[in-house]
């Protein structure tokens, strides 16, 4: 379990601050040695699992009709291994695989994504968003959030062609971060010293023996600037808007933006909800790029052949 919290502390998040906290809450009790048993899980978590897995499901299924569905709920993982049973997560390298399936498929005129997320680990995200960019060069990419995008959650979405939001939902949380915990008071109530063998001048920094050193937080601090700085360009390119407005005010700086005033920054396109998307239905453009045209083609030759009417 220690090295499952230095990794969850080492890492950089994208994630809505207080799902962290609560993240948190559970490794370290996991770390004490504090284990739910089945009933007290059972207690905690209720049918939230299979609820989640009902409406993943309930979300896949309503593709159809040129229309592929894709859901983005939970917190965002890298690695389809990492996601738990017991919580609802998505992973980016999933995701990313049938974006791009969609993507080459010809039988998908439009891609919509089921957002409902607070964001997660910071790695996997970028190369989500960036699939889904290289998708909508080629068919429409539609992000219905319903009714959260925060963090990385926003990222992703802000990187379609169009971005819907719930009239009761919200989006931001742009900004990036790490954490660091020293135990030392701890480790020296419990009578414990840890003595580290290394080699590498920085090795070993960061640890939770004591506070973080001066060169230590800067070089951390370096990380999380970076991201960030990532995350504001994305959300810049995909929103087609300027650095400086992506990580400005309108844009919420780190705060989540309710949908009325997200929809006057430019952070969403319009309010609406998921089955209105799913209803207007995908109605190719003579402007749609050409992936879509030969989908349309297809299906009129298709229905020319159901009527009977051939042309000669």
């Amino acid at each position: 379990m220690s090295l499952l919290l230095a990794e969850f502390y080492n890492s950089p998040w994208v994630l809505e601050a207080t799902v962290h906290a609560k993240m948190a809450d559970v490794l370290e009790r996991w770390a004490m040695g504090v284990k739910l048993g089945p009933e007290q899980i059972q207690l905690a978590v209720g049918n939230a699992p299979e609820v989640a897995a009902r409406r993943q499901s309930q979300t896949a299924a309503q593709s159809g009709g040129g229309t592929m569905v894709l859901p983005v709920h939970g917190v965002l993982t890298n690695r389809a291994h990492a996601k738990a049973a017991s919580t609802v997560m998505t992973s980016a390298e999933e995701l990313g695989a049938d974006i791009r399936a969609a993507m080459r498929n010809p039988d998908v005129g439009r891609i919509v994504l089921d957002v409902d997320s607070p964001g997660g680990s910071a790695f996997g995200v970028q190369e989500v968003g960036d699939a889904i960019y290289e998708a909508r060069q080629a068919k429409p990419v539609i992000a219905v959030v319903n009714a959260t995008a925060a963090s990385g959650g926003y990222w992703i979405a802000s990187q379609a062609t169009e971005v819907v939001l719930t009239p009761s939902g919200m989006v931001g949380s742009i900004g990036a971060y790490m954490a660091h915990v020293d135990r030392s008071a701890q480790y020296e109530k419990e009578g414990q010293k840890v003595t580290y063998v290394y080699a590498g001048k920085h090795k070993v920094e960061g640890n939770d023996t004591g506070p973080m050193s001066d060169e230590t937080l800067a070089y951390v601090q370096t990380l999380a600037d970076q991201c960030y700085a990532s995350f504001v360009q994305a959300v810049a390119r995909g929103r087609g808007v300027t650095a400086a407005v992506a990580g400005g005010e309108s844009f919420g700086q780190g705060r989540m933006v309710m949908a009325d005033a997200a929809l006057k920054a430019g952070m969403v396109d319009r309010l609406g909800t998921l089955s209105q998307v799913l209803a207007e239905g995908w109605k190719p453009m003579p402007n749609q790029p050409s992936s879509d045209r030969r989908v349309a083609s297809a299906q009129q030759r298709l229905r020319v052949l159901q009527l009977g009417d051939v042309p000669g």
